[in-house]
């Protein structure tokens, strides 16, 4: 907590709005405040000054007669998943430019297949047609030869 405030042991009964926090959380307070009137835990992920997280958890303090007063809040260090979160959604925009990329790569390469399967479909009708004309000529050719003789 001390690495979080600048608490000191006077701080004790202190309200906590009087007190320094690191923390970018100045709605600390009011969630303490709504924990209290309706004895419900408040979460929230917040940022240090330094560039640390937190996970704020606020829950109601019950005395051992089953009371409240007050409220408790843990400050959990989560500064080491913030950093993986945002690796991953760098790594995922990565992806999903590459995938992007690729695809619109396979969509020219499709309609090259496409164009080139037309293209080779009117060649291999031109050349039936020629090895046609070719054997009529060969044919030709060789009556004329015959006739000749």
């Amino acid at each position: 907590m001390t690495h979080i405030t600048n608490l000191i042991p006077g701080d004790t009964g202190r309200p906590i709005t009087d007190i320094v926090s690191m923390l970018d959380h100045p709605e600390l307070a009011d969630d303490a405040r709504e924990v209290l009137r309706t004895l419900f835990t408040s979460e929230r992920q917040v940022a240090a000054h330094d560039g640390r997280w937190f996970a704020v958890r606020i829950v109601p303090y019950r005395t051992q007669n089953n009371r409240i007063n007050g409220v408790v809040i843990t400050f959990s260090n989560i500064t080491k998943t913030k950093v993986l979160e945002a690796t991953l959604r760098e790594a995922l925009a990565v992806l999903k430019t590459n995938f992007t990329e690729q695809t619109a790569e396979l969509d020219t390469a499709n309609a090259l297949e496409i164009v080139m399967n037309k293209a080779q479909a009117v060649l291999e009708d031109k050349m039936t047609v020629q090895t046609v004309e070719l054997r009529q000529s060969r044919e030709d050719l060789e009556d004329e030869k015959e006739r000749e003789q």
